[in-house]
């Protein structure tokens, strides 16, 4: 067998017997629908691939009002998403200016009590020496919001539990991948994208039936 299909088959084994997991999600769950019962936005954002899969949960969240409810058009009310990569002229303008490093570090001053920032990094960086604008962005809110902060969501891997002062971080919700290569975790995520939208459209079409 293939090494990435074998070591994916593994990992997605662990996760499923994986009760601190559980929690991960049922909070990844709850941040959401709070977001949508408030009237906040779910922001998305990552870099090369992980940019995809935020683009990806955005576009689920979206889903022209349904996910597994194909076929059923507006089975559900739309939850605000959108994918901060997906904004060119404001991404670029900061990297011209201030180096990519700071987007989307410039952009969580924009944030409300009541939005959610999904953040997506195979490895917050730590293969490199540029460190993290993913990182940043949490430092940048944690230093902003003295008092009530957004909520921030982390789909990462196991290379965040390396990150610097990470107990600085322990006020957002992570769940991380059990393992380090890059398509692994990719693969694995897409798996946690779709339970959480999953588990989402659920909770609102009980809520919110047609």
């Amino acid at each position: 067998m293939i090494d990435t299909f074998k070591d994916l088959s593994e990992v997605l084994d662990l996760m499923a017997d994986d009760e601190t997991l559980e929690g991960h999600l049922q909070d990844f769950e709850q941040a959401i629908c709070r977001a949508f019962y408030e009237n906040g936005t779910v922001y998305t954002f990552g870099n090369g691939g992980s940019s995809s899969e935020a683009d990806h949960f955005a576009g689920e969240l979206i889903g022209s009002g349904r996910f597994l409810q194909a076929g059923l058009r507006g089975s559900r009310p739309i939850i605000r998403a959108h994918a901060l990569s997906n904004n060119v002229a404001a991404m670029t303008a900061v990297a011209n200016d201030c180096g990519y490093v700071r987007w989307p570090a410039d952009f969580v001053h924009a944030l409300g009590p009541h939005d959610v920032l999904a953040l997506f990094s195979t490895s917050c960086a730590a293969h490199t020496t540029q460190g993290s604008n993913v990182v940043d962005a949490m430092v940048e809110i944690a230093l902003e919001f003295q008092e009530v902060r957004p909520t921030v969501l982390l789909f990462t891997g196991e290379k965040f539990l390396e990150v610097r002062d990470r107990e600085h971080l322990s006020w957002v919700k992570a769940i991380v991948i059990p393992h380090t290569d890059v398509c692994v975790i990719q693969e694995a995520t897409l798996a946690v994208i779709h339970e959480v939208v999953r588990r989402v459209e659920a909770r609102i079409c009980e809520v919110c039936p047609d």
